[in-house]
């Protein structure tokens, strides 16, 4: 933290108000996308979904190339990893960061699907 005095205001948030805001955060936003979809074959509709396009673009790219996100310190731990295996890849890494954290979820889905597709022949 800064030397200015922001440490004293530093708190833990309980857990219900952090998740009462973002049911409230996120709820909005799909009650948003909801009437976007419903009348998407109005101007205002379609407005309405390319604002919300917009918002998650904007909220991608700000999480994922933040210097100080998660998703961004992972990305440079594991180019620092990949640097003598491969210079090219850690490269691709550093630039890109939210590659892992999209290749990490597309193959946890895929085993988890793969689980539940092995596991209706041996039942």
């Amino acid at each position: 933290m800064p030397c200015c005095g922001l440490t004293e205001y530093r708190e833990r948030v309980p857990i219900k108000y952090t998740a009462a805001g973002l049911v409230v955060f996120w709820g909005g936003f799909a009650v948003a996308v909801a009437a976007g979809l419903l009348t998407c074959w109005l101007p205002w509709g379609r407005h309405v979904l390319r604002w919300c396009g917009a918002f998650l673009l904007a909220l991608w790219r700000d999480t994922m190339r933040n210097p100080a996100s998660v998703p961004a310190r992972w990305a440079c731990r594991l180019s620092g990893r990949l640097l003598p295996v491969s210079p090219i890849a850690a490269e691709w890494v550093f630039r890109h960061p939210e590659a892992p954290v999209v290749a990490v979820t597309v193959v946890g889905i895929a085993v988890l699907a793969g689980a539940v597709w092995l596991c209706s022949f041996l039942v």
